[in-house]
């Protein structure tokens, strides 16, 4: 048994019904990437014949398939079943998925994602860095830290946010700014408050009303 493959290679876990009519090529696609190595191990289950594990795996359509720690549903190609597989080897993975699940409608996964891990907060952070970030992904990912307010996950995020706040582009400061102010931490306030000193009119408006919020929650 080769254990470098099990241990580098991610497991697949497919989910069908025998009415599915797109069921199949996912099925087959997934025992092409098994048989190349891509994925270390491949589970199949008919939900027709065990209807249950669609309440285990919360699964509310087919087919439903996880490879490694994403998840999808529906149709896939098989080379986006490739690049899933290839991705869950990298922890830039987890930026292509998280957008993933923000443009499927699929933001509480999210936050279900970082509850379970919270360094996974900083993958957020990254893609509100990231210029090229799509405008509807950078509303979901500000849905998501008004959902996380307060909580601990935001709370370890702070170093990574005050960094952000002094990001070349004043519309990523005036969000990390707020973002600060939702951790509902005093240890922010040094953060805010040079905020207000900015160069940029837009983004010390934001720095104070981020301050007067925070000071608010006190």
């Amino acid at each position: 048994m080769n254990t470098d493959l099990e241990s580098t290679k991610p497991q697949a876990l497919l989910l069908i019904s025998s009415g599915c009519n797109v069921c199949p090529s996912v099925l087959q696609a997934l025992c092409d990437l098994l048989k190349e190595g891509l994925i270390a191990s491949l589970e199949t289950i008919n939900l027709s014949i065990v209807p249950k594990a669609a309440t285990r795996y919360d699964a509310r359509t087919v087919p439903w398939i996880r490879i490694g720690e994403y998840e999808l549903e529906g149709r896939h190609s098989p080379s986006e079943l490739r690049l899933w597989a290839e991705r869950s080897n990298h922890d830039s993975g987890w930026s292509y998925y998280f957008t993933y699940l923000i443009e499927n409608s699929q933001r509480h996964k999210v936050t279900e994602k970082i509850g379970q891990k919270e360094n996974l907060i900083n993958v957020l952070i990254d893609l509100l860095g990231n210029t090229e970030t799509d405008f509807g992904v950078r509303l979901g990912i500000d849905a998501i830290f008004e959902d996380l307010a307060g909580s601990s996950s935001l709370k370890t995020a702070i170093g990574a946010l005050v960094s952000l706040s002094h990001h070349p582009e004043a519309r990523i400061r005036c969000d990390a700014l707020h973002y600060l102010a939702l951790t509902h931490s005093d240890e922010v306030v040094p953060a805010l408050k040079d905020g207000t000193q900015d160069d940029d009119l837009q983004v010390r408006e934001s720095a104070s009303d981020a301050l007067q919020s925070l000071l608010r929650k006190d």
